[in-house]
């Protein structure tokens, strides 16, 4: 973890060893978002949560666990989207898994189209996370777009 104000890196551990996670910040902390894990048997469910004005690490779950996915902040900061991947060494899949505020923890839909390896990444005035390219299984590249409206998943009042 780097301290801006001091020119400092502290290390901390996840709640597990764990690789192909992601991590995204929203709602004032970081997220670092399942992946694979020895410790997890297959794909970890965890998601570590370091809240920056507390100092202190709690860890909530995901629904679905996976590898090969995206994680993505909503354009206000109010949460974040996890949008495909994988959750064996099988075709990708089109789970999204929604965290907000509202719903106080997750509540999920579904992308258009199965993906792993893809990109994604959020547009503030346009109050969307757009997500593209990707594998759509067997090796199938896609030049494919696909927009995550976080209008319809808005903060509470």
């Amino acid at each position: 973890m780097f301290h801006g104000p001091s020119g400092t890196w502290k290390t901390a551990n996840l709640s597990s060893s764990r690789m192909r996670l992601e991590a995204t910040s929203a709602m004032g902390k970081a997220y670092f978002v399942s992946g694979m894990g020895d410790e997890c048997g297959s794909n970890c469910p965890a998601v570590d949560v370091y809240d920056d004005a507390t100092r202190t690490w709690s860890v909530e779950t995901l629904l679905s666990p996976r590898y090969e996915f995206t994680a993505s902040a909503a354009p206000d900061g109010h949460g974040f989207v996890v949008v495909g991947g994988k959750q064996t060494k099988r075709s990708p899949w089109n789970l999204t898994e929604i965290f907000t505020q509202a719903a106080g923890h997750t509540s999920s839909t579904t992308a258009n189209l199965p993906r792993s390896y893809h990109a994604a990444s959020t547009n503030a005035p346009a109050e969307a996370t757009f997500v593209g390219g990707g594998d759509l299984a067997n090796g199938t590249v896609t030049t494919l777009v696909e927009c995550f409206d976080w209008t319809k998943h808005a903060a509470p009042a």
